[in-house]
């Protein structure tokens, strides 16, 4: 199977989460005999060198997209007068969607696979493409975005090459019409969900070598939650107004993604559970979707040893949830835990972690700044704190922990999509007062704490097999993709 991957970034260096998980999929696809082509944005903020791309991306081939995706006061007051997501148009370039378009008449893919949200940004690419293949005109794409909220933006081409009389159809504004066409299916255009059971109708199918393409999400998470939650926090009225603004048109477009393609990878059960409610209710019809859990790399090392009065966060700065967290354990827990472990340190490390930051300039607090090796920093400073308020989908950072058999303290926001247990797989705390008790008794309980990370162990290898989970994906991939009669 060849695969063009879509990206908004280079997922390198492996410092964050989400470069973590999408570098993760796309090695362990092609380890499973994926021929991928990644074609990606290059963000000057986390810009990465073509030398570097050859040395690490080895397996697969790799063009980059100069992209300036920088916030501005005056693009962010721009924006007000607009209906899109000032998120989405940073990232919504039509150059980009000609350098796609372009590599889809030269290459020859089974399917394109968006990794994440800001990616879909250059989905009128394979629209444009896949209309190539009907004998009829297309409406232009801001017809069907505007007219035809219910129906996807590649839909009408396969309607219309299955049946020339759906190209009225698609021109109804009734979303009951539009509905009933979407999901009309033919001889084997359904696929069996893999969550549910059911046999969920396929949009389209290949209807020919070099057919309309399939098109793929791969959800990170719900990125609107996020929004919402940080909004929602946020006690500043007028940028509590603006975020919430934001989030609106951001979920707009979240869910018209949803809607529009054909098939989508979620990254936790809750995920897959909010689109297929959503599909459901719009379409009539849920999209078909898997779920794909990050693979993480296991040792068979037993030994577990507790570094006494240390605490650590590791994380990127430059996600507001992580700076939010970080903020209410330094003010809310951390005099607390102070004042039953007076000689703790905190250490904290990430991308875009400033050691002349005055915010953790702070008794017993350790700034180490951007770090070359995580893995062993997790090892050197003790329990692992993830205070996290807002967020969606899985925190890596909790799993690659749990893989290096190191106790971990979070929040039920932290934990969100896994399916691991207070006092059982790591301390879950809400509370100020419960989140520094927790810590406080892990340190002073060794033997409860070993306890934890040999049933954390234990829970990444059962459900973060890399070799497993990838083999069910690609098969969920390779469905989609099946020439039908």
């Amino acid at each position: 199977m060849k695969i063009l991957v879509l990206g908004n970034r280079i997922p390198w260096p492996l410092h964050d989460g989400g470069a973590i998980a999408s570098f993760a999929m796309l090695r362990s696809l092609s380890g499973a005999g994926a021929e991928l082509y990644f074609c990606s944005f290059n963000t000057q903020k986390h810009f990465v060198s073509q030398e570097l791309c050859n040395k690490h991306f080895g397996f697969c081939t790799v063009k980059t997209i100069p992209l300036d995706s920088s916030l501005s006061i005056l693009g962010a007051c721009r924006n007000l007068f607009s209906r899109k997501s000032y998120h989405i148009s940073r990232y919504d370039r039509k150059e980009a969607n000609d350098i796609v378009e372009a590599l889809l008449h030269e290459q020859e893919f089974d399917l394109v696979l968006f990794e994440g949200i800001y990616s879909m940004t250059m989905m009128n690419a394979v629209v444009r493409y896949n209309k190539s293949f009907s004998t009829e005109n297309r409406y232009p794409l801001e017809h069907i975005f505007q007219h035809n909220p219910g129906v996807g933006m590649q839909e009408n081409a396969i309607l219309e090459s299955l049946d020339p009389k759906s190209k009225k159809e698609a021109n109804d504004t009734e979303n009951e019409k539009y509905n009933k066409n979407r999901f009309q299916t033919h001889t084997s255009t359904a696929i069996e969900n893999s969550q549910t059971g059911r046999k969920v109708p396929l949009k389209s199918k290949r209807l020919r070598k070099n057919g309309p393409l399939p098109c793929v999400y791969r959800s990170h998470n719900i990125e609107s939650e996020i929004w919402f939650r940080l909004a929602r926090q946020s006690r500043q009225v007028l940028k509590k107004w603006y975020l919430l603004l934001q989030t609106r048109r951001l979920q707009q477009f979240e869910q018209k993604i949803w809607c529009s393609v054909d098939a989508v990878i979620s990254i936790t059960e809750h995920d897959f559970n909010v689109v297929e409610k959503h599909t459901q209710q719009v379409n009539g019809s849920a999209v078909p979707q898997t779920v794909y859990l990050p693979g993480i790399e296991t040792f068979n090392s037993s030994i577990f040893m507790l570094h006494p009065n240390k605490v650590f966060h590791i994380g990127s700065m430059e996600w507001q949830a992580n700076q939010q967290g970080v903020q209410w354990f330094l003010q809310k827990v951390w005099p607390l835990l102070l004042v039953k472990l007076p000689h703790t340190e905190f250490h904290l490390a990430g991308k875009s972690m400033h050691k002349n930051d005055k915010r953790f300039f702070q008794s017993g607090v350790i700034n180490h700044g951007t770090i070359s090796d995580p893995e062993m920093f997790m090892k050197e400073n003790g329990i692992m704190i993830v205070p996290i308020l807002a967020g969606s989908g899985i925190r890596i950072k909790i799993i690659e922990a749990m893989a290096l058999r190191i106790p971990v303290v979070t929040t039920s926001v932290g934990v969100q999509g896994l399916e691991i247990l207070h006092n059982v797989h790591c301390k879950i705390a809400d509370t100020p007062q419960d989140f520094a008790n927790a810590i406080a008794d892990l340190m002073a309980n060794p033997t409860l704490a070993n306890a934890i990370v040999d049933e954390a162990y234990s829970y990444v290898e059962a459900h973060h097999n890399s070799k497993h989970n990838t083999e069910k994906l690609l098969k969920f991939l390779t469905g989609l993709t099946e020439i039908t009669g």
